[in-house]
């Protein structure tokens, strides 16, 4: 078993930029695998106020 590298997605979030932009950037810079940054709206970190996407209420 090998551990292979990959790029978290926040390196290109941007309001103007789609996900298969994203994956598109992370294939020219040589990466293989993306991890996709998904919010689901109820997320621990969030809540406690440390996370870069904060719920507000």
């Amino acid at each position: 078993m090998s551990i292979e590298v990959g790029v978290n997605m926040e390196f290109i979030r941007s309001q103007d930029k789609s996900f298969a932009a994203g994956v598109e950037v992370a294939a020219r810079l040589g990466y293989k695998y993306v991890e996709p940054m998904v919010h689901n709206g109820r997320e621990l970190l969030s809540e406690a106020g440390y996370f870069h996407s904060l719920i507000r209420r």
